[in-house]
């Protein structure tokens, strides 16, 4: 399977995941927006997406919008040629409400491909009525399922949106014999 990564930078609590996808011999690409001075690059190499003209302007008028280039997106034809080009069998986009992410989103559904939504919000949580329904909406509409590696307090709160699940983060544990 190709599995793409849309994300705002590769981090290393990922290497887990990725190692463990590259291991099972499915293909992994990843397109950020910003790379961190601390990431390992030895197994996969993220391509940084440049962004368009106008995502240009919004950032220099308005600002970033906050840590790693949250209002950085790609040009919208060019990116859809692109992911048509590299052709994924799925994709996992980081946090839904990014700029790039809500293109990648588009350009999902306009290829008709599977997507994952990826962020890090506690999944057994307190939601009102409205969040709950309209989180169940926007899954339903993307034909998508939504991970987490946080799990919240399940004995507390048992009430979550549908297709949302827990995953956690896959890290290797070497302990000493001390």
């Amino acid at each position: 399977m190709k599995i793409l990564f849309v994300e705002p930078r590769y981090h290393t609590n990922q290497i887990g995941w990725i190692n463990c996808l590259k291991q099972n011999n499915h293909e992994v690409i990843m397109h950020v927006v910003n790379k961190g001075k601390i990431e390992d690059y030895s197994n996969l190499k993220p391509e940084y997406i440049k962004p368009c003209t106008l995502s240009n302007l919004i950032m220099t008028y308005i600002g970033e919008g906050g840590t790693n280039k949250f209002r950085s997106f790609p040009n919208p034809l060019k990116y859809y040629i692109k992911i048509k080009n590299e052709n994924p069998d799925l994709i996992i986009i980081r946090d839904i409400n990014r700029y790039i992410s809500i293109v990648a989103i588009f350009i999902s559904r306009l290829l008709n491909k599977k997507i994952f939504i990826y962020s890090q919000t506690t999944i057994n949580k307190k939601y009102s009525f409205l969040r709950l329904k309209f989180t169940n909406f926007l899954m339903k509409l993307l034909n998508s399922a939504w991970i987490s590696p946080v799990r919240g307090n399940e004995d507390q709160y048992t009430k979550k949106p549908k297709h949302m699940y827990y995953l956690p983060f896959v890290v290797d544990i070497e302990m000493s014999n001390k």
